[in-house]
Parts: C-alpha cells; sequence; structure tokens
C-alpha cells in the first residue's frame, strides 16, 4: 500500500473506483451528485482537487495497492496555514476493508505532511461507525465533541463526533 497523489491520468480508474464502490460509500455518506459518475464529472472533479492543492488549501492522495489499484482516497481539506489545521477524510473500497488499509493509510499521511508544519487534525465521523472510530484513535486523534443530528444521510439526522489530533 502507498500514498501517491491524485492525477489527470487517474480519470478512469478514478471512475471505475467511485462507481464500483458507489453504494458503500452511500451507506455512509451523502450521495455525490449523479452527473460525478461521468467521464466529465470525474474529470472536473480532479481538475478541482488539483486547483486545491496548488492553492494549498487540499491534499488529494489515492491509497493504491502494490499493483497500482486505487483501494481508497485520503484527503486534507480546508488546509488553514494561518492556524497551521486540516480537516482529514477518507474512504476505503468495500473490497479493501478489514485489511488494515485506512490505519496504515492514516499514519501514512500523517508522516507524509510533517513539512507542512500543521498544527491539528480534525475528523468528523459517525457515532455509529465504530470502524473509523477505531482507525482515529489508533493514529492518535482524541474525541472532543459529539455533535447530534451534525448530517443529514438519506434522510436521517446522523450523529457525529469530532476528533482532534495535534502534531
Amino acid at each position: 500500500m502507498e500514498l501517491r497523489l491524485l492525477s489527470e491520468s487517474d480519470l478512469h480508474s478514478l471512475l471505475s473506483f467511485e462507481i464500483g464502490n458507489r453504494q458503500w460509500f452511500e451507506a455512509y455518506i451523502d450521495p455525490r451528485a449523479e452527473t460525478f459518475y461521468s467521464v466529465d464529472g470525474v474529470r472536473e472533479h480532479i481538475t478541482e482537487c488539483l486547483s486545491l492543492y496548488r492553492s494549498q488549501e487540499m491534499l488529494p492522495m489515492l491509497i493504491v495497492d502494490g499493483g497500482g489499484e486505487i483501494v481508497g482516497r485520503i484527503n486534507l481539506r480546508d488546509i488553514d496555514m494561518q492556524n497551521r489545521s486540516a480537516y482529514l477524510g477518507y474512504r476505503i473500497g468495500e473490497a479493501f476493508t478489514n485489511r488494515g488499509l485506512a490505519k496504515r493509510a492514516v499514519k501514512e499521511l500523517i508522516a507524509q505532511i510533517a513539512h507542512l508544519n500543521l498544527k491539528a487534525l480534525i475528523a468528523y465521523v459517525s457515532a455509529d461507525n465504530i470502524a473509523s472510530q477505531k482507525v482515529l484513535q489508533h493514529n492518535g486523534f482524541l474525541p472532543i465533541k459529539n455533535h447530534e443530528d451534525y448530517v443529514v444521510i438519506k434522510g436521517i439526522f446522523v450523529d457525529c463526533i469530532e476528533y482532534h489530533h495535534s502534531l
């Protein structure tokens, strides 16, 4: 497993990954717009991510296996260099869960971003998502606050836990 920066050449493999895991992801997060699931939609997504990367507001990474297949994604978003903080998000494809990939990816990302001199990473996780809570705790994140009815997923209010990691 390795992390690498998203690139324009990932268009077709990323589209395949997202379509293949659409139902799995949508069980946990709000669905993306229907237009996302097309060559043009993913191309626009990659362009936006790379634009935010160039302006140092995002770090869009892919989690790939030894053969170069995308097995997940991990991102820092809303990077704030003034407050030296960023929000962590990740997703692992359904066929690749329960292998410790998320734990390893978060650990690797933390190691790779040392040069950014961030002080804190922030992550939100559904109160029901025990696996993600374990991933965060394993990597030094601490639960800071519970947020009732934080998001609506498939029309249902979901409680979330806010986690912080001091770097």
